[in-house]
């Protein structure tokens, strides 16, 4: 990862990133992530592969 950034409205979160042709790829969003009223989301895997 090379830097996160919040949305205006702090409802999305912007990962930049160099991806590779023909690669998989995870992205583990943990319980670090909170409503506003403080309470974790559950845990969740994304897995993707790019294309040749």
């Amino acid at each position: 990862m090379i830097g996160r950034n919040w949305g205006k409205d702090n409802t999305s979160w912007t990962i930049p990133v160099n991806l590779e042709p023909n690669k998989e790829y995870q992205i583990f969003i943990t319980t670090n992530f909170r409503t506003e009223e403080n309470i974790p989301l559950k845990s969740y895997l994304i897995e993707f592969k790019t294309s040749k």
